[in-house]
C-alpha cells in the first residue's frame, strides 16, 4: 500500500461513515450541511473524503446524527483519552511523537483532548501506535 493509500484510508472511512449516515436520514448534501452549519462544497469535500477534515467538524456532523444522545465527550477528548491509553507503556510520548512525524507538544496537546488534529494526524498516529486509525477514531 503506497504512502497516499494509507493516508487517504481514514479520510476515505470516515466518509463512507458520514455519507451512509446521512443518507439514513433522507437529507441531501444541502439540507446536511445547512443543519450541520457548514458550506456545501466544504461539506460535499468532506464527504468525498477530499480534505483533512478535523475533529471538531466530525464532532459537529456527530452532534447533528446523535441529537436526543446527552452529552458525551467531544472526539477530541475521546480520541485523545484513546491515544493516551494505548500508548500506556508501550511508548513515551517523545517515542510516539517521532514515530509519528508530529511534534512532542503536539502529541502532549491531542492526549489531553486540547488540541484539534486532522485526520491525517489521526492516521499518523494510529500507524506509529501499530493499531487502527479507525478504532480511534470510532465514530
Amino acid at each position: 500500500m503506497s504512502e497516499k493509500e494509507i493516508k487517504n484510508r481514514l479520510r476515505l472511512a470516515c466518509a463512507q461513515h458520514v455519507k451512509e449516515a446521512r443518507l439514513k436520514l433522507n437529507l441531501s448534501q444541502i439540507e446536511f450541511a445547512k443543519l450541520v452549519g457548514m458550506d456545501r462544497s466544504y461539506y460535499a469535500r468532506v464527504e468525498a473524503g477530499r480534505t483533512n477534515t478535523s475533529l471538531d467538524t466530525l464532532d459537529k456532523i456527530r452532534g447533528l446524527l446523535f441529537i436526543t444522545v446527552p452529552r458525551f465527550p467531544t472526539l477530541v477528548e475521546e480520541v485523545g483519552r484513546r491515544i493516551s491509553v494505548a500508548r500506556e507503556g508501550r511508548f513515551s510520548q517523545e517515542a510516539l511523537s517521532e514515530a509519528a512525524g508530529l511534534g512532542l507538544f503536539y502529541v502532549g496537546r491531542v492526549e489531553r483532548g486540547v488540541t484539534n488534529p486532522g485526520l491525517d494526524q489521526i492516521e499518523a498516529i494510529g500507524t506509529a501506535l501499530g493499531i487502527s486509525s479507525l478504532d480511534l477514531l470510532a465514530l
